[in-house]
């Protein structure tokens, strides 16, 4: 396995993973909601047998500790999924500095073939769509549904959706609980207007 100088920084446990397998190592900046759940999946590379100092985690919103991250000389590569404010000003920075992955919006589809069991698909898109409420970079943002199957994936997609119980998230039976913050509410309500 070559072993790459530098540093990457990653938001996904998968995108770290991936590095940490090609030799690399990885700064893993979680959501800074979602701690616990980064920390478990360090503790697992650690419990795996990886060396101190190849997974590396930092903790905080991502507006404050991104400067430090985005101008550290030993980060080599960046990749963020999300479309944040701040996420968008990181590709602007580093952009002279790297050639960088950019998903232009087009993250985590759902593609749907001829086929597919359709009532597995839906439900897959479903869980991957409103699973957490949608707040995870991993969220599936679009379905790629083939023609041939378009109208009745659709039919059985809302019909679905229609049946998702919206509540307390800690409450039995509820599918989708309320977003974490009023600042994640804001920025995806900006988000929905500029696009219409």
């Amino acid at each position: 396995m070559q072993s790459l100088p530098g540093i990457s920084r990653s938001h996904s446990r998968v995108e770290a993973g991936a590095r940490v397998g090609r030799g690399n190592t990885a700064v893993f900046k979680p959501a800074e909601l979602t701690p616990l759940t980064a920390g478990a999946v360090v503790r697992i590379f650690e419990d795996a047998g990886t060396p101190a100092g190849v997974l590396n985690m930092v903790l905080g919103a991502g507006e404050e500790i991104g400067d430090e991250l985005v101008n550290h000389p030993d980060i080599r590569r960046s990749l963020s999924p999300d479309r944040m404010p701040w996420h968008l000003d990181l590709f602007r920075r580093r952009a002279p500095r790297e050639k960088m992955p950019v998903r232009n919006g087009g993250k985590n589809p759902v593609i749907v073939l001829d086929d597919a069991d359709l009532p597995l698909a839906v439900e897959a898109s479903v869980f991957g769509a409103f699973g957490s409420a949608g707040q995870r970079c991993t969220a599936t943002s679009r379905v790629i549904v083939e023609e041939s199957v378009a109208d009745p994936f659709v039919t059985m997609l809302v019909d679905r959706a229609r049946m998702l119980k919206v509540g307390d998230g800690l409450a039995y039976g509820i599918d989708v609980g309320p977003w974490w913050t009023k600042r994640r509410w804001r920025a995806f309500f900006a988000i929905s207007k500029s696009e219409g």
